[in-house]
This record gives structure tokens, sequence and C-alpha cells, in this order.
């Protein structure tokens, strides 16, 4: 892109040069405008190398060119005219965007530029002017080249901060999906333990607050090893974005949260939801994934993929913690596998 940028802004100077000596006299600098045509087809290459995949070379292209270009005009038509101050600005800026360039050789390639730069001034005055250019065009070259160049440096910090800019929202964005990463778990795509601590400490001072309750619900598949024994960690997996997705689609209020706890149980908070409440979600939960009839049939399984929920409510105070609440649902559902699995135990610790 950069790469580009350059080879356009050399491309118009020497378009508007070529324009100039076309109208003031074609046949007496027709060698300008024959160099001109060459540097001008030079930088026209750029954008087609670069589609070819050698980024590397359309850097090349442009330096090669402008270098040139800066040594043969001067000499020329002398350095009154100001193209090498024009052609200096492009061979200094350009080694210096171009994105892929090795550090190391960023130096030399600004002390061969400011090296031509002293050349072309001391060796090509007016008097060694290869064509005789009459002072008023050249006054004209050097205005139309001393605004070239300062236009070049403003486009060029432009473009350049805009480059900065897209690379801070990039880095920014990848910093968000790191963090994302950071608190998600990876199979399932629920929230992970980290998530879920920070979620819980949050929810309970609120509700503590406002004297609302809070749920929570411990849920496991029922014969897990069993059916990941057989059925291949492939299945298992699957198994378990799948128990996720229920869980996720009947508690997806602002105030609640699935998680994944660990293995192939999982953690519903529901806040501001009451036993019964909960009781109801549980349940739909535990139907909608027999409901779904994935066959199961291993060891003492049923014949189809189910779970077991522990459920525990509190009104949160000052006597009580999440952990205690977490526990009090862990204590659940050790109950409703004790009771057979497939079902749904709520363990009361306090007012909710």
């Amino acid at each position: 892109m950069l790469c580009n940028l350059g080879a356009l802004f050399g491309a118009g100077a020497t378009t508007v040069c070529l324009l100039i000596f076309l109208l003031y006299d074609p046949r007496q600098f027709f060698p300008v405008l024959l160099a001109s045509g060459l540097f001008g087809l030079g930088y026209a290459l750029v954008p087609w190398i670069n589609r070819q995949g050698c980024a590397r070379w359309a850097m090349v292209q442009v330096l090669t060119t402008a270098y040139l270009q800066l040594l043969v005009i001067t000499a020329l038509i002398s350095s009154s005219a100001g193209t090498h101050l024009y052609y200096l600005g492009l061979a200094l800026v350009v080694p210096l965007l171009f994105q892929r360039i090795r550090c190391r050789l960023v130096a030399p390639l600004v002390a061969l530029a400011a090296g031509l730069f002293v050349v072309s001034h001391f060796a090509f005055p007016p008097a060694a002017a290869w064509l005789a250019v009459p002072s008023g065009l050249l006054s004209i070259l050097f205005a139309v080249h001393a605004t070239g160049t300062v236009l070049l440096a403003l486009l060029i910090a432009f473009f350049f901060r805009r480059e900065v800019e897209r690379a801070e929202t990039t880095s920014n964005k990848l910093n968000e999906k790191l963090e994302e990463l950071s608190r998600t778990d990876q199979l399932s795509g629920l929230a992970n333990r980290r998530t879920l601590d920070e979620f819980l400490a949050r929810q309970w001072n609120q509700l503590a607050r406002t004297q609302e309750p809070m749920s929570i619900a411990m849920c496991d598949i029922d014969h897990f090893k069993a059916y990941n024994d057989n059925k291949g960690h492939q299945a298992g997996d699957q198994a378990i974005r799948h128990v996720a997705d229920v869980l996720s689609r009947l508690a997806a209020r602002p105030g609640d949260l699935v998680a994944r706890y660990g293995g192939e149980e999982f953690v519903v908070v529901l806040s501001g939801t009451h036993s019964r409440g909960a009781r109801v979600v549980a349940e739909k939960m535990r139907r909608a994934v027999k409901g779904a009839r994935i066959v199961h049939g291993h060891g003492d399984a049923g014949e189809w993929l189910t779970v077991s929920l522990g459920l525990s409510t509190a009104i949160p105070n000052s006597s009580l913690t999440p952990a205690a609440l977490l526990a009090s649902a862990d204590k659940a559902l050790y109950q409703a596998k004790a009771a057979g699995r497939d079902c749904v135990v709520a363990n009361a610790i306090g007012r909710g």
C-alpha cells in the first residue's frame, strides 16, 4: 500500500513536469520528455510488481527509479529546477515507510539518497546544465517541485498516521480477542472458572444491596466417562458442546451466566431467580438435553444422554458467600446422582 503510494507520488510529479515541457517546447526538451517517460513507466510497474507478490522488489523499483531520476533529470536541467529536492524527499520516505524492509537497511538507503542529493546539488549547477532552461521556466519548475515536496511530506504523514491508527486498531482487537480467550472455555465457548468467579462476586454484591435471590445450578453429564470411552473423545467433545448450547439457550438473561466448571460439569447462575423459578429452568434444561435423543446406552446409562442438576438458592448477605452457595449446589448435584441421575435436586441454604 505505502510502496504503491510512493510510486504514485513519483509518477504524479513526473506527469506534471512532462506537461510543462510539452506545453513549453517539446522539441527543445525532448531528452527530458524521453527520460521522464521512462521514469514514469518505472513507477507504473510498481503496483503490477506488488500484485505478483514481490513486495520487496516493488520497493527496489520505487527507490531505483527515484534515485536515477534525481540524478538524470537534475543533470539535464540543473539543480535550479528543484528536481533533486522533490526526489530526495521521495527517496527518503519510501525506505522508512516500506514495512517489510529490515531496519539495518534503512540507514544506508537514506545515506545514499542524501549523498545523491549533495552530488546533484554541486555537480549540476545552472551553468553545467545539459539543456538551457530559461530562468522563468526554472522558477516555475522550482515552485512545482517545492510545492510537491511539501505535499509529499503532508500526504505521507497523513497516510502514515492512518496506517499507525490501523495498526493500533488491529492491536486493540487482538488484545480484546486474547482477553476474550482468557475468559472463555475453548471447547464449549462458555465462560471459564475465572469469569465465573468474577461474575459471582459482582452479582452477589449487587443482589445483596437489592435483597434479591441468587440461584445456582450445578449440572453434570450422566455416565460421561462411559460415553467418552465408547464413543470416542470427538463424540465426547460434541456432547459437551451440545449441553453447553442447551444451557446457554435456557439461561440467556442479562443476569444469567453459564460456565464450564471442569470436565463434563457446568455451573448455571440465575440472578434474581427464586428456588421455584430455578427448578422450572433446571427441569427445562434436563428435558431439553434428554429430548435431543443423543444415543448413550453404555454401562449403567439409559438409552439417551442425560444430565443431573443440583440447585441451591439464597438471598446474599454478610453471613453467606458465593462459595457456600456453590458448595450447596454441588451437594445437591451429588444427591441427584445418588437418586438415580437424570433428575433435579434442590438443596436449601437460606431464604430464596
